[in-house]
């Protein structure tokens, strides 16, 4: 189980935030960062959020403005 929150998004580009949940009572597992795009949607996952802010703002600025 997952908890998804949009963090940014930007041309076309979505920066995500999921916060895994497992066992009884639900648990933090663990936080992942994706990035998706028009170039890349399928996504690229990072366990750092600085790590996927920086790929984010570069993605955004090979983005063409909307």
């Amino acid at each position: 189980m997952a908890k998804r929150r949009v963090l940014k998004s930007e041309r076309g580009v979505t920066l995500t935030e999921d916060v895994l949940f497992g066992g009884e009572p639900r648990r933090k597992i663990d936080i992942a960062y994706t990035v998706k795009s028009k170039r890349r949607p399928e996504g690229k996952t990072f366990d750092n959020k600085a790590a996927a802010t920086k790929y984010y703002k570069v993605q955004v600025s090979f983005s063409p403005p909307d």
